[in-house]
């Protein structure tokens, strides 16, 4: 059975941090298959910053107040859902 690995960092809301962890393929080439980002950073309509590597899942509250989102989570996209 292949293990599930997460990475959880507090971005502190820097763009070039968060786009930094998520653009290169360093926690893909470590087999990271989710991160959990504190603190992203967010754009002033509440999107977050993404790569083609990584589908973003906002927590269910975002969609009513997406600037006071705390967190967001990551899932490496070529993850195998049937674990």
């Amino acid at each position: 059975m292949d293990k599930l690995s997460i990475w959880q960092q507090n971005i502190n809301k820097s763009p070039s941090c968060q786009h930094d962890i998520i653009s290169n393929k360093r926690l893909v080439t470590k087999g990271i298959n989710f991160i959990a980002l504190q603190e992203p950073a967010l754009s002033g309509s509440g999107l977050t910053i993404a790569s083609r590597d990584w589908i973003t899942i906002y927590p269910s509250s975002h969609t009513n107040n997406p600037l006071k989102t705390r967190s967001i989570t990551l899932i490496r996209a070529d993850t195998n859902s049937e674990r």
